[in-house]
């Protein structure tokens, strides 16, 4: 017998009716949810998945107002996509570090200014295309127009979407857009602008800049105006601060605007009543030996009181340039000062390359009035590893490193790494200085057990994992090679900017010790007990041995009162009784120099490396100034000129100090060491006959005991220049150059301009 269902019409409708209502409460708040998908997707740096849910917000749900911020999230995920920033200062990658945004991030503005206008993000989006449209009228040479796109910008809009007050960036990236290109004037009539329309709104940025057009017109009073403003907020924003933070939190801002008004008092001590005029900076950059066309490169400044190098490119005042046809840059109007190089390379186009000569360019240049400077750039291919590789298990009592022979190698040289095991990134150390001519080696484990890595310090003192490095029960390791020419330059490493080759390895079956246990555990003196233990036991046991000499030679901070110097270098004097291995030489000469300063000590450890033929260059340099320390100055000069010590302040202050400016003369030196002897005969015609009984006394004496000689508060320029010499090349003593030539600058720029300005140049560190 069949069965009858019977629904009520009424029924039917109501339940379509439920479902109806779901679909379109799931339709309200599925925008929302994809939004929220994607957004976690960034955070957990997956950009590109990110990017999935954001497409198909803008697909699906063209209006909904979560698309805005998919399509700004967008904008910005292709700006800086696979793009990688390659500087002196670092590799990687950092927001609006380009100076072209790419065709796809500007089709995600478009959209954003066409279809939410109103917005946040559309206002934002507006700013970032009229930005870029300024720039390329600036290069075009078309300054009327950039202009009017800037006036037709705040005409139209109030780019600031957070605050209500008017916003000057467009108006300082057209500024600095012209700053670069040399249009001073020009640039005059833009601050012009902003001051006209600001109203009562105070802007450090615009103060600082108007200054540097006006210094760099040689305007001088309307500059140290500007500069004298800009102090004067300084100081008002850090009294405001505080009252607004704490003393722990004003560390920083302090540091910041202390730093910042040191800059500007420098600056302000170097004005002239003339025009600045420019230097000339070119280069090539190639692509596995092909030329690179339409490659961004950028000139940034690093002109900090402290000399530091900033991670470069994404400043507004990095100059930027694009390589041509040949893959040849050149930044034409340049001023003076100290900058960097870099570029930006698309990861999907350069692939798996390093640097010719090494993973950081050296790319700082000194830049000098009216002079040119050249840099050549290469990326070529990694050295292709054989094993170890792929995270590989060592069960054995040895690891066998190899990797493809590369045709142009003179030699090769081990690189090792340990990965934090709190996920703070990696440390590697070279494998002393060994040098293989065949494209293998082969190392003890237990070799490997002891080598000196870097250290990572926390609160607590040394991290257990940086003091065990490769005797860590949990410790994962990398390796890599680099070949060398016959030289010594680097030719290639097999270490690029992808992590195109996986090189992980890890130990398995190694027992651990009670001192490793103890060390685990942070009982730093429970450890070194135990390491005795073991050595009393065996006193030839070379792993405690070893660890023993690194527990006491460590200095921190008074988290950490194990620090016995002498007991370290027992340990390290009978580990090379016991090994031979010059490399507890190298532990023992570091202690000697660098901690204790015992410069006797220090010479007879190196002595024994000489006769044992380990010398390397730094120990050469370190042999210069010993003798420097006791005095030997003329020899020290001579070693200095046969060696390829690069330290030229060390070579200026001999030559100041010795009066001696022989073999001055080389046509094959770059042009910043060129520009630094020109500097010498400068020096040499105009003022080495100054002060010569005081220079004979001081030849007879060491630097520590001749600058007694030099403690008159009332030092003519000339004899504080004699006492910076000394200072700079002594050992024992740790001066930053770069305050101690402000502090030169700041005392005699008004009374002796002609030497202010030739000891920047003799000293390579230029106050601008």
């Amino acid at each position: 017998m069949k069965k009858i269902l019977r629904v009520k019409v009424k029924d039917l409708l109501k339940a379509i009716s439920v479902f109806l209502s779901v679909l379109l409460l799931a339709y309200i708040f599925l925008p929302t949810i994809m939004l929220s998908i994607g957004e976690r997707y960034d955070r957990n740096g997956n950009p590109l998945t990110a990017k999935i849910y954001y497409e198909r917000l803008d697909r699906f749900f063209p209006k909904a107002s979560e698309t805005a911020t998919a399509l700004e999230r967008m904008a910005e995920i292709t700006a800086n996509h696979n793009l990688l920033m390659i500087s002196s200062a670092g590799v990687g990658s950092a927001p609006h570090m380009v100076a072209h945004l790419s065709q796809e991030s500007k089709v995600y503005y478009e959209k954003l200014v066409k279809r939410f206008p109103d917005t946040w993000q559309g206002k934002r989006a507006t700013t970032q295309l009229t930005k870029q449209a300024i720039r390329d009228k600036v290069y075009e040479n078309k300054i009327e127009e950039a202009f009017e796109v800037m006036e037709n910008y705040y005409e139209t809009i109030n780019a600031n979407t957070r605050y209500n007050y008017w916003d000057a960036s467009v108006a300082l990236t057209l500024a600095a857009t012209l700053r670069s290109q040399g249009f001073y004037d020009e640039g005059l009539r833009i601050l012009d602008y902003i001051m006209e329309h600001q109203g009562d709104v105070i802007n450090t940025d615009v103060y600082e800049v108007a200054a540097e057009f006006h210094r760099f017109l040689g305007n001088k009073e309307e500059a140290e105006k500007y500069y004298s403003l800009l102090l004067q907020e300084y100081k008002d924003i850090m009294e405001i601060e505080r009252h607004h933070w704490s003393d722990s939190d004003m560390g920083g801002i302090n540091s910041y605007y202390d730093e910042k008004t040191k800059e500007i008092v420098m600056k302000l001590a170097s004005l002239q009543n003339r025009p600045m005029k420019h230097g000339e900076v070119t280069g090539s950059v190639t692509l596995r030996g092909e030329a690179f066309p339409n490659l961004q490169v950028f000139l940034q400044p690093q002109n900090f009181p402290r000399g530091g190098v900033i991670f470069g490119g994404s400043t507004d005042d990095a100059l930027w340039t694009t390589s041509d046809k040949n893959g040849e840059f050149t930044f034409s109007h340049v001023l003076p000062g100290r900058y960097s190089i870099g570029f930006i390379v698309d990861l999907d186009v350069v692939e798996d390359v390093v640097l010719k000569g090494g993973f950081f360019p050296e790319s700082t240049i000194l830049v000098d009035e009216e002079q040119s400077y050249h840099r050549d750039f290469h990326l070529v291919d990694t050295l292709k590893v054989l094993s170890p590789v792929e995270n590989y298990r060592v069960t054995g009592d040895t690891l066998h490193f190899q990797w493809e022979a590369f045709e142009d190698a003179s030699y090769y040289t081990l690189e090792l790494g340990t990965y934090s095991l709190n996920g703070g990134g990696t440390y590697s150390t070279p494998y002393s200085e060994r040098k293989f001519y065949t494209n293998e080696a082969l190392l003890s484990v237990d070799e490997l057990t002891y080598i000196q890595t870097g250290m990572a310090f926390d609160d607590e003192g040394p991290t257990p994992d940086s003091l065990l490095a490769f005797a860590h029960p949990k410790g994962k390791y990398f390796w890599g090679i680099r070949a060398h020419d016959e030289e010594g330059n680097i030719i290639t490493t097999s270490r690029g900017y992808l992590k195109g080759q996986n090189t992980d390895f890890h130990f398995t079956g190694r027992d651990l010790r009670k001192g490793d246990e103890l060390l685990l555990a942070r009982d730093y003196q429970g450890a070194i007990d135990a390491y005795e233990e073991d050595v009393s036991k065996n006193p030839k046991d070379i792993y405690p041995l070893a660890m023993l000499g690194k527990l006491y030679s460590i200095s921190w901070n008074d988290t950490y009162p194990h620090t016995d110097l002498d007991k370290a270098l027992a340990y390290y004097e009978e580990l090379y009784a016991i090994t031979e291995n010059p490399s507890f030489l190298d532990r023992s000469f570091f202690i000697q120099y660098y901690q204790k300063k015992d410069y006797h000590q220090a010479l007879a450890v190196l002595k024994i490396l000489e006769e044992k033929n380990a010398l390397h260059l730094w120990h050469r340099q370190n042999f210069i100034m010993i003798d420097i320390h006791l005095g030997n100055y003329e020899g020290a000069l001579q070693e200095l000129l046969q060696t390829d010590f690069k330290e030229d302040n060390i070579e200026t202050s001999l030559r100041i100090i010795t009066n001696n400016f022989d073999n001055l003369k080389s046509t094959e030196k770059p042009s910043e060491e060129v520009r630094g002897l020109t500097a010498i005969e400068e020096y040499r015609n105009n003022y080495s006959s100054l002060d010569m009984e005081l220079k004979k006394k001081i030849q007879q004496k060491k630097p520590l005991d001749a600058l007694k000689l030099l403690e008159n508060p009332e030092l003519t320029a000339h004899q504080t220049l004699i006492k910076l010499s000394l200072k700079v090349m002594e050992p024992s003593i740790s001066v930053h150059e770069y305050e101690e030539i402000q502090n030169f600058v700041n005392a005699y720029s008004s009374t002796d301009p002609d030497l202010t300005q030739l000891v920047q140049r003799l000293f390579m560190v230029p106050i601008y």
